[in-house]
């Protein structure tokens, strides 16, 4: 049985184009991403379990649900900055 974590956030605010942390649910990898595509019918909402296609910084792609990525549009610079610093620390 797969757990999902419920975002902490309204998931019907997504929107391609927007930037996402996304945290891989095996813990191999995260990393800031842009949401290049929703896999979902025009009039379908987004659910926790909807398809995104995720544009990586060094031009990759990715495909994850929903539930994996956070908006990154309310960190602010320094708090961006901070979490770059342990990521680097880290070495992920």
């Amino acid at each position: 049985m797969t757990h999902i974590k419920m975002p902490l956030y309204d998931i019907s605010t997504l929107q391609e184009g927007m930037k996402v942390w996304w945290s891989d649910p095996a813990g191999l990898t995260s990393n800031y991403n842009t949401i290049a595509k929703i896999y979902k019918e025009e009039d379908e909402d987004i659910e926790v379990d909807t398809m995104l296609l995720l544009s990586e910084p060094n031009g990759s792609e990715v495909e994850c649900e929903a539930y994996e990525v956070t908006p990154v549009t309310s960190l602010t610079e320094k708090e961006i900055k901070k979490i770059n610093k342990l990521i680097a620390k880290r070495g992920v």
